[in-house]
């Protein structure tokens, strides 16, 4: 019987501070419990991304290609949060790609990755966002 489960939010050992799954053995053990999909979502990049497309096709798994992000209000804003951002289609992959580089190459010396909401707003075809959990704006409200 086919599983009907599919992690959408899920860090491989290209987050080395938070994982150490490799993307191989999380390929293969989808491929064994007949997952549908997978994404896997780093946190910060897309490092992972040519080797956990690969194998996931290869394997038989839907690959879902998404990040974890910091989010700021903006630039100066000191108040930030998660998000888990998930291509939809190559639109989303193209604005996810964008939003990375534009956040890397604007990133000051000294300063940590964040994405504005600003940029996010530009940036939001074909991109769904989940909220970042106990991290994410929604938990920030209610606290």
């Amino acid at each position: 019987m086919k599983n009907n489960f599919i992690h959408l939010h899920l860090h491989s050992e290209y987050s080395i501070s938070d994982s150490l799954i490799r993307v191989k053995d999380l390929i293969n053990k989808a491929s064994e419990e007949e997952f549908p999909a997978i994404a896997v979502t780093d946190l910060n990049n897309i490092f992972s991304l040519v080797k956990f497309y690969k194998l996931a096709i290869k394997n038989g798994v839907k690959p879902i290609i998404g990040i974890e992000v910091n989010l700021k209000d903006n630039e100066n804003s000191t108040i930030q949060s998660k998000a888990i951002l998930l291509c939809k289609n190559m639109i989303g992959f193209n604005n996810l790609s964008n939003l990375i580089t534009d956040s890397y190459v604007g990133l000051k010396e000294g300063s940590n990755f964040f994405i504005s909401k600003h940029q996010l707003e530009k940036r939001s075809d074909g991109l769904i966002a989940l909220s970042g959990g106990i991290y994410g704006d929604l938990a920030n409200a209610i606290r």
